[in-house]
């Protein structure tokens, strides 16, 4: 859902401290926005096909470990499926005007993730599918 295709072993962005992690520098969380000039924006509910082309998925950081380990997806398939739009918007609204002067991104990303909301059980199928 969020790609982040720079976070591999080489260039983490995360931060640990014992069995916590902070995922750091998302300049490329939503890196398929940039990928409309060139055509593709796949949602990874859409098609795990083409989703599973991408070949920063086998480079990315935790991407090994959790392929070696049951991962149980129910709460964040639930937690995802709660995302409405009026806690989208109140999440917006609380943006710095800065970070979203000059272009409609925010307005995008609240868009996907509203329509991540709506397909969760397939997303999660596919991240299932994903990590085999």
């Amino acid at each position: 859902m969020i790609q982040n295709p720079d976070r591999r072993t080489e260039k983490p962005n995360v931060l640990t401290r014992q069995d916590s992690i902070i995922a750091i520098d998302h300049e490329q969380g939503f890196n398929w926005l940039s990928y409309k000039i060139i055509g593709s924006t796949a949602k990874p509910w859409e098609n795990v096909v083409l989703a599973s082309s991408f070949t920063f998925m086998s480079k990315h950081l935790f991407r090994h470990e959790l392929r070696t380990r049951e991962v149980d997806l129910l709460v964040f398939q639930a937690r995802l499926a709660e995302l409405t739009n009026e806690l989208l918007q109140e999440m917006k609204a609380i943006v710095p005007v800065e970070w979203v002067a000059g272009h409609s991104l925010l307005d995008e990303i609240v868009e996907y993730l509203l329509d991540a909301s709506q397909h969760s059980v397939q997303f999660i199928n596919n991240v299932n599918y994903l990590l085999q």
